[in-house]
Order: structure tokens, then sequence, then C-alpha cells
């Protein structure tokens, strides 16, 4: 039905298929992410303090100081990681694609992969060391009284956790690369098929000084002033070539599909 009473509900239902309803939501939640990163410092300052820290021995304060400056530093890190990750996030589909929900997904897998192991190489590495090194077996509750329980002590976490905040990444990458794949392919497929739908519905293909889908065109060969016809006819090609190359440089065809596409439209 064309009346409107039936179809105002059309712009939202482009809005869910085009992507949007995906892409922007996801960008202000590593916004917020990324804000959520700045305060952890304050969080963990709040936690030492409550737990009394401060009334500890000297060592245990010279500890304290020095993992705060270093979480303040991986806070900041991870800061940057999410802001950056928020712009690109945006561009991870396009208008036309026909899966838009999976490579924002995987994208939000591979960052937070980034994210946590960044973290635990820096953090997790930096209080297993100085708690070591400072405190000794007294460091075994550091952790905790920093709100931070998870973060262990001990040599054998001073090598572990840059070895596991690497795997992390390493695994959310290969995760989100296979997802990411899958749906670029999908989309790659769709859109050739369409491509060649076109090229069915509308042949172009040249041979001698005729056009098969137009009238044929013959040349005055006494006069060098290319003909009307020619004109048009160049000036069509140049179009479809640029609309094509406009979809390879987005993404939306492959190099193959546009050679392809580029020798049927210039063969004589």
């Amino acid at each position: 039905m064309e009346n409107k009473f039936f179809r105002f509900i059309q712009p939202y239902l482009s809005f869910i298929d085009n992507g949007k309803l995906y892409r922007k939501p996801f960008s202000w939640l590593y916004a917020l992410l990324a804000i959520i990163n700045l305060l952890v410092p304050l969080y963990v300052f709040y936690q030492a303090a409550d737990n009394k820290i401060f009334d500890f021995q000297a060592k245990y304060i010279i500890v304290f100081l020095l993992v705060w400056i270093i979480i303040a530093f991986a806070s900041w890190i991870s800061f940057q990681l999410w802001w950056d990750r928020k712009s690109k996030v945006i561009t991870t589909s396009s208008e036309g694609d026909e899966f838009v929900a999976t490579p924002v997904f995987s994208h939000l897998i591979q960052t937070i992969g980034e994210w946590l192991g960044t973290w635990l190489g820096i953090v997790g590495f930096s209080v297993a060391l100085l708690t070591n090194l400072i405190l000794g077996d007294e460091g075994y509750y550091f952790s905790g009284l920093i709100g931070l329980p998870n973060i262990t002590s001990g040599f054998i976490s001073v090598i572990a956790m840059p070895v596991l905040g690497f795997f992390i990444i390493v695994s959310a990458r290969f995760i989100a690369e296979q997802l990411r794949a899958l749906s670029c392919i999908a989309n790659n497929t769709k859109n050739t098929h369409r491509i060649s739908e076109d090229n069915d519905s509308n042949p172009i293909s040249y041979s001698g000084n005729k056009i098969n889908n137009t009238t044929s065109v013959r040349d005055d060969e006494s006069n060098p002033t290319p003909s009307l016809e020619n004109k048009i006819r160049n000036q069509t090609s140049a179009d479809k070539l640029k609309k094509y190359n406009e979809m390879l440089n987005q993404g939306l065809i492959t190099k193959g599909d546009f050679d392809k596409i580029k020798k049927e439209i210039l063969k004589d």
C-alpha cells in the first residue's frame, strides 16, 4: 500500500537496513568506554585509600604510587585506543551492504582484544615486577588493596602477563578478521551479482562502429570530427568506468571484477 499511514515507518527501517543503527550506537559506546578508562586511576586511588594503603609501611606506599602512575599511563593509552577506534567503526560497512551488523561486531571484538591485551601487558607486568622486587612475598595481597584482585604477583606473572596480553590481541584480531572476511565475501558476491544483472539488462559491447544496445553508427571517413553518436558513446563509457572505479575504491567490487567490466566496456 502506498498510503503514508502504512509507510511512515520506512525511514526507521532504512536506518536499520543501511547499518546506521549499528554503527552510530557502537561509536557512542566506544566514546563511553574511552571516558571510563580515564576514570580508572581515580577508582584505583579511591580503593587504595579506602583500604588504608597510606597507613601501611613506606614500601607499600612507594609501590602503590609507582603502580598508580603506571595505571594512569595505561589508562591514557586505553583512552586513545578506544577514541581512535570510535571513528573507524563507522566505516566498517557502507550503505547498500547486505551484511552490516557482522563487521561492526567483529570490530568490537578486535578493539576489546587490543584494549585488554595492552592493559594486561602494561599493568600486569608492572604490578608483578614491582611487588616482587620491593615487597617480595608480602606483595601477594597488594593487588586486592588497590581494587585489582585479578592482577597477580610472582615472577611467573612477570613473564606470563605480557605473553597473555599478546595472545589476547592476536586471538581477538584473528576472530574479528574471520567474521569480517565472511561479511566482505558475502557483500562482494551480492554486489557482483547486481552488476551482472545490470549488464545483462543493459549490455554494452561494440562491434566496429555498431553499438549493440543503440543504433548503428558509421562515421564519415572524410570528416575527421567524431560524430555525435561516438561522443555520446565515449561519454557513456567514461561515466560507467568512473562509477565502477568508485565502487572499486569503496571495496564494493574486487580488482578482478573491475578489470572484467572495464574490458567489456572498452572492447571493440
